[in-house]
């Protein structure tokens, strides 16, 4: 695993994080399953923007996230996903999952990278099977192996957490 904070320089952050958080952006609400609404009646589901999906970008907003592809040195990009949740009054846990999907083998998915990038600070998390948790701070990437299962939260400090995600084939490491 690996973790790098201040992973923009200021200026991208911010326009990025700006054009993310604007009142006229894109975002779909996706219902929970009922396993999670079941933690709180007040938590039932999330808004997403999916930027891209099977070899095609699904959104205008695509050309933003270049800056970070880049620096991620993405050969093949699978998914790229955007997602907000409310905030709720207790921090309300998702359920364990990888981002691949269950039709990819073990072994396939061993050769895929899942990054996650925090566009805002708060007192939510990203949760790993082993119980490490990565805090939300902004600007912040966390880059991993897509076998690792994980789970986000929401927060209690702030109106929204959000979060992009990435899964991707990498550049053989020299």
């Amino acid at each position: 695993m690996k973790i790098v904070d201040d992973f923009l320089d200021d200026e991208t952050f911010q326009q990025l994080k700006s054009a993310i958080l604007s009142p006229i952006f894109d975002w779909n609400y996706v219902p929970m399953t009922d396993s999670i609404a079941e933690k709180s009646d007040k938590f039932s589901g999330q808004f997403v923007h999916l930027a891209y999906s099977n070899c095609i970008p699904k959104t205008t907003f695509f050309n933003s996230l270049l800056p970070i592809l880049n620096r991620l040195d993405v050969t093949t990009l699978n998914r790229v996903k955007l997602n907000l949740q409310p905030r709720t009054d207790k921090i309300v846990e998702g359920l364990f999952h990888t981002d691949m999907g269950e039709d990819m083998s073990i072994e396939t998915m061993k050769t895929w990278t899942t990054s996650v990038f925090y566009i805002n600070s708060n007192n939510g998390y990203t949760e790993f099977e082993s119980g490490e948790k990565i805090e939300s701070i902004e600007n912040r990437m966390v880059e991993f192996q897509s076998t690792l299962k994980h789970r986000g939260t929401t927060c209690t400090d702030e109106q929204t957490r959000v979060v992009i995600n990435f899964n991707f084939l990498a550049l053989p490491k020299k």
